[in-house]
């Protein structure tokens, strides 16, 4: 028992220590971090198959207090996506949970993080990050359209086309956003899952697509 304890515990500490390298890289290391992003997660997944839930959720969150000894406030919305994510992953195949099982609960884990970074974003900081795209897109648009003006290129109906464009991105803005975490879910999954693998854990494999 004490054995296993101390196991427990060290590896536990080279996870922390592992997620807090690839975490302080992916903030820190332009073009690499494409790379390394991918992958922050892997330690806490590894740990959470290896390890019952309590140690996991116990590592998950020192990992996620670590990233403000890296990068500050600003690496913390970084570790709370990353770590969540890899105990959810980590758990979800711990327990032998189908493929299919795991895209949907990490794709749910990803937004629910989201979600609450852009409501705390909107009520704590006073940003609104959809807002602020939107009125960055439109003062693109308001540019190149007095760029053509001057040049007496300017398409009739400009304006009206850029409102409605305007329009139809905020309409669609909603699912973009969705259809891209869960897209972002599934390359963590299949990017991740070869080198579980590779380390002795048995992976699950996506059921027939019509059994889906």
């Amino acid at each position: 028992m004490p054995n296993e304890q101390t196991k427990r515990l060290t590896l536990g500490a080279m996870m922390i220590a592992l997620f807090t390298i690839l975490l302080a890289v992916s903030f820190y290391v332009p073009i690499l971090n494409i790379v390394t992003s991918l992958f922050i997660s892997l330690p806490i997944i590894w740990y959470s198959v290896k390890f019952d839930r309590k140690a996991a959720i116990l590592v998950t969150l020192v990992s996620m207090g670590m990233s403000f000894f890296v990068g500050g406030l600003l690496a913390l919305p970084l570790a709370f996506i990353y770590a969540p994510l890899g105990f959810v992953i980590g758990d979800s195949i711990r327990r032998k949970k189908s493929k299919l099982y795991l895209l949907i609960a990490s794709g749910m884990t990803f937004l629910f993080t989201t979600v609450v970074q852009y409501v705390v974003a909107v009520l704590l900081l006073g940003i609104n990050p959809i807002q602020e795209f939107l009125v960055m897109v439109r003062e693109s648009y308001e540019q190149t359209g007095a760029m053509l003006d001057r040049y007496g290129a300017l398409p009739d109906g400009y304006n009206e086309l850029v409102a409605e464009t305007l329009s139809m991105f905020e309409i669609v803005m909603p699912a973009v956003i969705i259809i891209a975490i869960f897209l972002s879910s599934l390359l963590i999954i299949i990017v991740n899952l070869p080198v579980l693998k590779r380390l002795g854990v048995d992976i699950p494999k996506f059921p027939p697509f019509r059994e889906m």
